[in-house]
């Protein structure tokens, strides 16, 4: 047990302790560690009754999204597999989804994880218009792409704010 652990486990332990505080940048107690990739302490504020899981700081980032985009695929997998009310959809304030972020940095385990969720939306547009299956096509992602063409309903014929697409 890492000392941030044990110093966390006795915290949750007081009556008046608020998992859900922010500080000045909106960061949560939940939002820091999955930022820092403390995946014990996650499990701990993962399992308080009252952690709101999709608690966003500054930028419109939840913990998923940070986790995603910062490659935290255990921490990716605790928080979507853990809670059925984290929203797999969000968007930070780019617009950029968690599904966005893993197709564009080649996170092709944390892609396979999001996409076995129901509620995935996989043609999802940033304030661009760009799509997760565009930014895996421009960072020349080959099996996310192929990932990504093979769900149902993708659009590849998508053109964004700038009449960008795929093939151009």
């Amino acid at each position: 047990m890492t000392v941030a652990t044990l110093v966390v486990s006795l915290l949750l332990v007081q009556d008046d302790v608020d998992v859900n505080w922010k500080d000045n940048n909106g960061c949560s107690p939940l939002l820091l560690a999955t930022a820092k990739g403390h995946e014990a302490v996650v499990i701990l504020l993962l399992k308080q009754n009252d952690i709101e899981v999709n608690s966003k700081d500054g930028r419109n980032q939840s913990p998923l999204l940070l986790a995603v985009k910062k490659g935290h695929q255990v921490i990716t997998s605790l928080q979507v597999l853990a809670h059925e009310n984290v929203e797999v959809n969000s968007k930070a304030t780019e617009g950029l989804s968690s599904l966005a972020f893993a197709a564009a940095d080649g996170h092709e385990a944390i892609v396979r994880l999001l996409l076995t969720q129901d509620d995935m939306e996989v043609n999802l547009e940033d304030t661009s218009g760009w799509t997760p299956l565009i930014y895996a096509a421009s960072n020349v992602q080959e099996e996310i792409v192929r990932l990504l063409l093979a769900q149902n309903g993708v659009k590849v014929n998508f053109k964004d704010a700038d009449d960008y697409c795929m093939l151009l």
